[in-house]
């Protein structure tokens, strides 16, 4: 369910747009910095392409103060965006993000994550005296706006290999094991963006493992999960975290891919779970938001 109405943006929690003491003349979606490596050929004209980088885009509004409301509601709400675009907690942690969430018209609520940047200086003397128009500007931290509603999750559980039992004769003492069992079901991503999943793997398990079908994505977790305990394996760029349910890191833990690697492109792609779990009862459940471009 929406939180904004359309034409209405937040930042920090903080909204502003249509109907509010602080209007937006115009918005405009930034286009993501670009670095390259490429090089121009060595005995001839033309140039060699090479990984071309995008940084994440810079996205920005024109604002004014609305003359239907006083002088100091138009006051207060910019004092609002200004302890918004200068909180210092906010500076002072790294990858630490807001959300900057917009509803344009006729469109869903969406976010981008990343901080707000450059908010111009208003003096309080020209609020008080009528409309002031200003700038501002969020850096969001790749070239995705994300869907505010999470998709359903996708819940994993563990199925045995079948077969089993006691083979006779049997040479004293037995000693008695746990075959890996393995689970996999679809996803569908309808784009257009690739996502970014966010994985929770419930215990008890042992080395559990989570795959991409069709791809060379495999992330293993080199540890063993108790049943009261859990792991949260978050791959999006302004996270980058394997974290325990005690808050403890895995990261170091983690085998295979990068955590960067681990996106889930547009089109259905089957999830793989795997790992060792006597009980039956481990899960890895799969959340996620849809993610494009434009707002």
């Amino acid at each position: 369910m929406s939180v904004l109405a359309e034409g209405q943006f937040s930042v920090g929690g903080v909204v502003f747009g249509r109907g509010c003491a602080v209007e937006v003349a115009d918005f405009l979606p930034g286009s993501p910095d670009a670095t390259d490596a490429d090089t121009t050929r060595p005995r001839g004209d033309g140039t060699v392409f090479g990984i071309d980088r995008h940084a994440g885009p810079v996205h920005t509004w024109e604002l004014n103060t609305s003359g239907a409301y006083t002088a100091a509601e138009c006051l207060a709400a910019w004092q609002a965006l200004a302890s918004v675009w200068s909180d210092q907690a906010l500076r002072s942690r790294p990858r630490a993000v807001a959300e900057l969430r917009a509803r344009v018209y006729g469109g869903e609520e969406v976010i981008a994550y990343g901080r707000p940047r450059a908010l111009d200086p208003v003096a309080t003397q020209l609020i008080r005296a009528g409309v002031v128009e200003f700038s501002a500007d969020f850096r969001a931290v790749d070239t995705s706006f994300y869907a505010a509603a999470p998709e359903q999750p996708l819940v994993l559980g563990l199925v045995a290999p079948a077969g089993g039992g006691v083979t006779w004769p049997v040479t004293w003492p037995i000693t008695w094991g746990s075959a890996p069992g393995e689970r996999r079901d679809a996803l569908t991503n309808p784009g257009p963006n690739p996502v970014w999943p966010v994985i929770t793997i419930s215990g008890p398990v042992s080395t559990p493992s989570i795959g991409i079908v069709g791809t060379t994505v495999l992330v293993v977790l080199q540890t063993t999960l108790a049943a009261d305990q859990s792991v949260t394996i978050d791959p999006r760029p302004w996270a980058g975290t394997v974290l325990r349910s005690d808050g403890a890191s895995l990261r170091g833990q983690l085998s295979g891919s990068r955590l960067s690697d681990l996106r889930i492109p547009t089109g259905t792609h089957f999830i793989n779970f795997r790992g060792t779990d006597p009980t039956g009862t481990a899960r890895a459940s799969v959340s996620w938001q849809r993610a494009r471009s434009t707002p």
